[in-house]
């Protein structure tokens, strides 16, 4: 549901008329008469609070609900009213009993815990919290600390260095600090959700009443301001949550108002969302094209077009658009899909509090859910506040909150929250399985935490999820709107990741081929790391640190992450930088923005420590925070940086949760010091793991001087479909080669090749690979990957496909789920890399090459080393030994060849190093010449160049890099007597030849020759290439209105293609053409292709809909003609 609108954002402004009478608090002219909380004249204290009577009848009561959690009660006439909260079971009062001590002194009161010494001054009364150090937490205002009457209000001193944060999904600001917030129910709020927030101060405080509220920072100073909470009814009753830490307060927090439930397994996964008026025939199709493009994805959704009457919500299917849905969702379960549907947050609105009231309202979905859907998305929070549906001008309900028990202004901004316990505790009772609901974010609601999870509604991610994850939220989600690869990077690092078309057409398919594989890439790097995602969930749930972790989460203190929305950790390891982090519009209201290619490279901010550069392995050792440089490969979409220490369990790519069993783990490490990850696994679909019905691994590493150590456990614990059998591949992240690798006290093998280990099957070891920087170990044998290939390398950092990743097993491999201890031998001297400008020599006597030396973790070695050489080559001079002195930590020796050919060796030792080796080859005369083929079709059409790569060998197959003499090329095109004749130099071992096609296909013979030597000769043939032309949206999105809000422009994406593959060589000028029906010339558009692709984004026309002819023509080609919305277009054109 996306509606455009004037949104008026003021405390007491216009939103759902109702239910802002119905809070019956909106500010008048007059004034508010207040009186301040008098002086204390007597104290009482029991084993849970202390209680202090107040000159003017009022009482105030302290209750130590923990060693951190204060609770602070205000009764104006004496009498505590009953909490809604607590009574309802959202906030928790039967906590463990904390001792504290009593001292009742002439001007004030102090309590002391283990944790927190709360003082409470007499005249008049003022508490102030103070750590055990005596360092002051937080401090009423002298004054007039707490006042009551027509509204509440608690003042605070404000210092300078204090800052605030969370506020539920409040998207206005991230650092509230100078700022007014309030807190009630209204549409599209950008405001405060929940009555919670954390102070840099090292204390959070929650508002245990439920009326609307106002938090204002604005009276800041440069010394010490002061800011306020104000409420407008009910008595006060907060909590103030000490730390210091936010992850400590965050977890006393949730231990408080309840720990978040657990989504599926499955929900970890990715979600396509359908178009509004989607049918069955369509849905199915989407569906089986994610299989077979293999995009993992779990969920299809759909939209209000599900409902026979859109926004009716009285449950039934559309007989014309869904005529079996019954068969529809079960051919979708054979698929791996689990079904999504769209409701509109129609709730009753009267005695909402009655259990009876909100169990009928849950039965309307019972039918559904039999059927077999798994997860809702609520378009607006229950009770709905509007009648309006789609892009339409927003109509308000006029049906207000009333209940029996509880004033509409106490009850409206929890409506929701006793809606969604009643659909997540019903569902549980009828399926036995876990729900998922995608919540429209400004719900308002209190405890909402609990249930996940929350997401942006129409807006980008900005503040407001980063916001939420300070309040609770486990889970957070946004949509997808942008398909470039900067979209696919944030969306596929949110908690929920959810591509949404509504009245779009987002199938990745229908847009390039670079955006497409973009989205397989990260849709697969996703699946991937399921089992650290997996585990992360469950470290939210137990702690209340969410999976999405903005900076300011552990850096509260770097006043440089307070407003930082570019970036966050995703769980413990992750840094995600985002590249298109500025380009929504400031409002956030983006239903059409589509981004843009951000290109590859941009800046992070990263804190002090020990950060590798998760595309590249690039390692920073920074000794203070800062901004650095970075960059990302093809296809991706901005940075990932991993903090060192790291431990990430990794499984295999699977099309969808669950197509496989986890029987290997990966284990991606970046040792550092001694580090600790516990990998979390349940059943993934019931609520067993709220008995301890689950498994955990726990896993170390320690990295000492002389060697790196892995332990791994044995999983503590079982659940139903545990998998029997259990290894584990390793990928340590090492500048340097270990000496040797041990298993279980056993020494593993050596494999030269990386991949040959998990090629076969039989086969067990470790190897380097030194491109990487990686060690990898195969702890058992017994398995393999199905398809192992340079292109395909399940070892490569950006997965391949499902496929490639599956596991076979041998028969018999029955490894046992066991502790296992894995050591890695490290060299305890510098270790330092030989690299030579030439790759071999002549044996001429006399050329060069120059062998520079230097440390291979970039350290500044400054010793003092021995050169030796062996072989037929020396040093200058004719020596064979001489001394490296190494400046600013790089050395470097002349090497000149000998008269015979032969295998030179150079070694370079010392006390400190350890001894580092290379060997250049000295070749003889050449004695064969070899042609490589172009690895890329060659295009007919003119204009398009391959190469031809030629190399010179001895007679012992030993490579010639450098010749005086070119190497001649003959070319010998079919047709033509005459062959051409190019005379090419030989450069670093390659002679490289362009070939250019002629107009029409044809056949090239190619020899090189080098006086008497002649190659094999090769043959090409030229093929004609063909224009594909995707344009996005392909017809016109049909909505109920008739869709004239849509913005007037199409993008056209062209790919150069021979025998359909894409051919990325090719950059040939293609000219875009725009006819009316009438064949009258619109417009031209030209751009030159890069990597074999054109993009026309964003082409516009007039009016719609209408006929247009998009003609996409280039030199060579045959030019395509397409009917722009052919649905437009009769038959007779």
């Amino acid at each position: 549901m996306r509606i455009f609108s004037l949104i008026v954002w003021l405390f007491g402004s216009i939103f759902v008329p109702a239910f802002s009478a119905a809070i019956g608090a909106e500010p008048t002219s007059s004034p508010r008469q207040m009186a301040v909380l008098g002086n204390v004249v007597s104290v009482t204290a029991d084993d849970a609070s202390v209680t202090l009577a107040c000159d003017d009848g009022a009482v105030a009561r302290l209750t130590l609900v923990d060693a951190g959690v204060l609770r602070l009660q205000v009764a104006p006439d004496g009498a505590f009213a009953e909490s809604m909260m607590v009574r309802l079971g959202y906030v928790k009062s039967d906590l463990p009993q904390v001792d504290f001590d009593v001292k009742d002194q002439d001007d004030r009161v102090t309590i002391s815990t283990d944790a927190l010494t709360l003082s409470v001054a007499k005249t008049p009364f003022s508490l102030s919290v103070l750590d055990k150090d005596g360092n002051r937490v937080v401090k009423g205002d002298s004054k007039e600390s707490v006042s009551f009457g027509d509204a509440n209000q608690l003042k605070f001193d404000m210092p300078a260095d204090e800052h605030f944060f969370g506020f539920g999904f409040m998207r206005s600001t991230l650092d509230a600090r100078g700022k007014k917030l309030t807190w009630k129910r209204g549409y599209r709020w950008m405001e405060a959700t929940v009555p919670f927030y954390l102070s840099t101060r090292g204390y959070g405080f929650y508002s245990n009443n439920t009326w609307a509220h106002e938090f204002d920072f604005t009276n800041v100073s440069e010394d010490v301001g002061s800011y306020q909470v104000n409420s407008v009814g009910g008595q006060i009753d907060c909590y103030f949550i000490y730390g210091p830490s936010f992850r400590e307060i965050l977890k006393r927090y949730v231990d408080l108002t309840g720990h978040s439930w657990l989504v599926p397994k499955w929900a970890l996964g990715a979600e396509y969302r359908a178009r509004y008026l989607e049918n069955q025939a369509n849905l199915l199709e989407i569906a089986r094209t994610y299989r077979e493009k293999e995009i993992p994805c779990d969920i299809m959704a759909l939209e209000p077009g599900w409902e026979a009457v859109p926004y009716k919500m009285n449950w039934h299917w559309s007989p014309e658009r869904f005529p079996d849905s019954d068969a529809m969702i079960e051919e979708l379960k054979e698929m791996g899909f689990q079904l999504d549907l769209w409701e509109s947050g129609v709730a009753p609105t009267s005695n909402l509090t009655d259990p009876a009231v909100r169990d009928a309202w849950y039965d309307q979905r019972r039918k559904v859910i039999d059927q077999g859907v798994r997860m809702f998305k609520q378009d607006d929070p229950y009770p709905r506040g509007i009648k309006s549906t789609e892009l339409l001008e927003a109509v308000f309900s006029k049906e207000g909150i009333a209940d029996e028990r509880y004033a509409a202004g106490e009850l409206v901004n929890i409506s929701n929250t006793l809606y969604t316990d009643t659909l997540f505790s019903k569902f549980r009772e009828q399926t036995g399985e876990r729900a998922v609901v995608m919540f429209h974010a400004y719900n308002a609601s209190v405890a909402s935490h609990r249930w996940p999870f929350q997401w942006a509604g129409d807006f980008q991610a900005g503040n407001g999820m980063l916001n939420a994850s300070l309040s609770g939220h486990a889970m957070v989600s946004f949509d997808i709107r942008n398909p470039y690869p900067a979209g696919w990077h944030q969306g596929f690092f949110t908690p929920f990741a959810v591509v949404d078309s509504w009245a779009y057409c987002r199938e990745p398919w229908l847009y390039s081929d670079t955006m497409e594989q973009s989205h397989r890439k990260y849709a697969c790097l996703r699946s991937r790391l399921l089992p650290y995602f997996y585990s992360t969930l469950w470290q939210a749930r137990v702690s209340g640190v969410p999976m999405m972790r903005p900076m300011v989460l552990d850096y509260y203190a770097d006043a440089n992450v307070h407003q930082m929305k570019s970036q966050y950790m995703f769980g413990d390891w992750i840094l995600v930088a985002l590249s298109d982090a500025e380009d929504a519009p400031p409002d956030e209201k983006v239903d059409y923005w589509t981004g843009e290619d951000k290109g590859r490279s941009g800046k992070v901010y990263l804190p002090k420590g020990k950060w590798i550069d998760y595309w590249t392995g690039r390692e920073l050792n920074l000794a203070k925070s800062a901004w650095v440089s970075g960059s990302w490969p093809k296809y991706m979409g901005g940075m990932l940086w991993v903090k060192s220490g790291a431990i990430i369990p990794m499984g295999c790519v699977k099309n969808y949760v669950g197509e496989s069993e986890d029987e290997l783990v990966t284990l991606d490490i970046y040792p550092e010091g001694m580090t600790e990850f516990r990998l979390y696994e349940d059943d993934g679909i019931s609520y067993d793991y709220e008995k301890g019905v689950h498994a955990i691994t726990d896993i170390s590493c320690k990295q000492a001087d002389d060697s790196v150590g892995i332990e791994i456990s044995a999983s503590h614990g079982t659940y139903e479909g545990m998998p029997t059998r259990r290894s584990y591949l390793l990928k340590i992240h090492s500048f340097v080669q270990p000496k040797e690798v041990m298993v279980d006290g056993v020494e593993l093998p050596w494999a030269n090749v990386p991949s040959d280990l998990v090629r076969d099957a039989n086969a067990y070891g470790w190897s380097y690979d030194k491109t990487a920087k990686k060690v990898i170990v195969k702890v058992d044998k017994g398995w393999s990957y199905a398809s192992v290939s340079e292109t395909n390398n399940p070892l490569a950092t950006i997965p391949p496909t499902a496929r490639h990743e599956k596991i076979v097993w041998i028969d018999g491999a029955n490894i046992p789920n066991k502790a296992r201890s894995i050591v890695l031998t490290m060299p305890t001297k510098t270790v330092l890399e030989l690299s030579s400008s030439l790759a071999t020599l002549p044996a001429d006597n006399s050329t060069s090459c120059e062998v520079v030396v230097t440390s291979v973790d970039g350290s500044d070695f400054d010793g003092v080393c021995v050169a030796e050489v062996e072989g037929p080559a020396s040093f200058l001079n004719g020596k064979t030994s001489t001394t490296l002195r190494f400046v600013d930590g790089k050395a470097s020796l002349q090497v000149i060849a000998g008269a015979t050919p032969g295998l030179s060796r150079i070694k370079v030792s010392g006390s400190t190093i350890e001894d580092a080796f290379i060997a250049i080859p000295v070749h003889g005369e050449a004695r064969k010449i070899s042609l490589d083929p172009p690895n890329s079709p060659w295009l007919a059409g003119g204009g398009h160049a391959i190469e031809v790569v030629a190399e010179l060998f001895d007679d012992e197959g030993r490579q010639i890099t450098t010749l005086e003499s070119p190497v001649v090329f003959r070319v010998t095109r079919s047709g033509e007597s005459q062959a051409e004749e190019h005379a090419v130099a030989i450069m670093d071992g390659q002679g490289k030849l362009s070939v250019v096609s002629s107009l029409d296909p044809e056949r090239c013979e190619i020899v090189a020759s080098l006086g008497g030597l002649e190659s094999e000769p090769i043959r090409i043939d030229s093929v004609a290439g063909e224009l594909d032309v995707r344009v996005n949206p392909p017809f016109v999105v049909q909505l109920p209105s008739g869709g004239d809000w849509k913005p007037k422009q199409v993008s056209v994406f062209v790919s150069v293609r021979a025998e359909g593959e894409l051919v990325s060589t090719a950059e040939p000028i293609v000219t875009l053409t725009i006819r009316d029906a009438e064949g009258t010339v619109l417009n031209t558009l030209e751009k030159q292709a890069v990597d074999g692709e054109v993009e026309f984004k964003d082409v516009r026309y007039e009016t719609r809909p209408a006929k247009y002819l998009f003609e996409v023509s280039s030199p060579g080609f045959a030019p395509v003609e397409m009917r722009v919305f052919p649905e437009n277009w009769s038959a007779e054109k």
